[in-house]
């Protein structure tokens, strides 16, 4: 009686269907690898950049401006010139710092910050200081991340000592939101600017129920716009 042969190894279809599950299976998973990568940069771009712009509000807060020495004059017309001087800071004859302005340029991945002044009016509420740019601190703030705007937007700080800028509900915070036209925001909305990466958004905003001290980030994934 002749013994059976065993069987033995794998047929070429068996080893074909192995090796197409097992590429699935990588392709899934890189997949899901990429996509925890990219949405834990995402958020960690976002997260600096709120963080850039609550260290700008603190710095406002406790009087930190430009550390440029610059000199103000104001003109016959009332208007503030800056002039390039060695004066320190904060103690200029016509003109005093009072906050800082940020810039977003879409598409553009980075950000300026420029330093404001009004007029000194010595006995006299702040209500014509006439706010002007007087120095860019700097051009060169990148946003991480791989974020930009999707929008131009600008909104700034500046000093409210003495509460005689803004409504009467502000009247007890020492720093004011201004938008691009340096007109204070007294709304309950504040002002926000939208970063994507091309993938994902996010919306930081500064000023939500008319706390300008505090920035709040609402993130959208699988969108890349804020709306």
């Amino acid at each position: 009686m002749r013994g059976g042969k065993t069987k033995t190894g794998y047929t070429i279809t068996e080893v074909l269907i192995v090796l197409a599950i097992s590429s699935a299976m990588f392709i899934a998973a890189n997949a899901f690898i990429s996509g925890r990568v990219a949405e834990t940069s995402f958020r960690t771009g976002v997260n600096e950049m709120a963080s850039r712009i609550q260290d700008i509000i603190n710095q406002v807060s406790s009087g930190q401006f430009s550390d440029r020495p610059l000199n103000c004059s104001i003109d016959l017309l009332g208007n503030i010139n800056p002039v390039a001087g060695t004066n320190e800071q904060a103690t200029k004859k016509d003109c005093i710092y009072l906050g800082k302005k940020i810039k977003f340029s879409s598409p553009e991945p980075k950000y300026t910050i420029a330093t404001l002044a009004g007029k000194r009016l010595d006995g006299v509420q702040l209500s014509s200081i006439g706010l002007k740019e007087v120095s860019v601190i700097d051009t060169s703030n990148v946003i991480s991340g791989g974020l930009y705007p999707t929008a131009n937007q600008t909104f700034g700080f500046v000093l409210n000592p003495d509460g005689s800028l803004g409504d009467s509900s502000l009247s007890a915070q020492n720093i004011l939101l201004i938008d691009a036209d340096n007109n204070i925001i007294n709304n309950t909305t504040g002002l926000s600017v939208c970063l994507t990466n091309g993938r994902f958004s996010a919306k930081v905003t500064v000023g939500d129920n008319k706390n300008v001290l505090g920035v709040k980030t609402d993130f959208f994934y699988g969108r890349t716009n804020c709306t």
